[in-house]
C-alpha cells in the first residue's frame, strides 16, 4: 500500500461524497493536500501509518467528528486537537488512549482501565 492507494481511496471518497473513509496501513507520513475534497467526511481512519503532526489540510474537514490515529508516532496530542475543533471523538492509541471532547470539555478515557 503507497500514497498511490490513498490518492485513489481520496478521490472516490470526494467524488461519491463519502463520510467514512479508511486510510489506515498505508505508510503515510503526512496527509496529502487531496484530503481537503473529501468535505463530506464525518469519520477518517488513519490509523497504523507514520504521520507524526497534523497538517493544515484538516482544516478543511469541517464535518469531521471521529478521527482514529492510533499507531502513528503523534509528538505532541494537543497539536492534533487544537487544529480539529469539530472532532469529538479522538483516538491516538497510548498517547492518551481515548480522548473524547463535548462542547469545549475534553475528556481523557483510557481503554487500560
Amino acid at each position: 500500500m503507497t500514497r498511490e492507494e490513498a490518492l485513489q481511496r481520496i478521490e472516490w471518497a470526494a467524488n461519491e461524497n463519502l463520510i467514512k473513509l479508511d486510510l489506515s496501513g498505508l505508510e503515510l507520513e503526512d496527509l496529502p493536500p487531496e484530503i481537503a475534497e473529501c468535505i463530506h467526511l464525518v469519520e477518517l481512519d488513519l490509523s497504523e501509518n507514520q504521520i507524526t503532526s497534523i497538517s493544515e489540510h484538516f482544516g478543511y474537514l469541517s464535518n469531521l467528528t471521529k478521527l482514529d490515529l492510533r499507531d502513528n508516532p503523534i509528538t505532541d496530542p494537543e497539536e492534533v486537537l487544537g487544529q480539529l475543533s469539530n472532532v469529538r471523538e479522538l483516538d491516538l492509541g497510548n498517547k492518551p488512549n481515548y480522548l473524547k471532547r463535548r462542547g469545549n470539555r475534553i475528556t481523557v478515557k483510557s481503554d487500560k482501565a
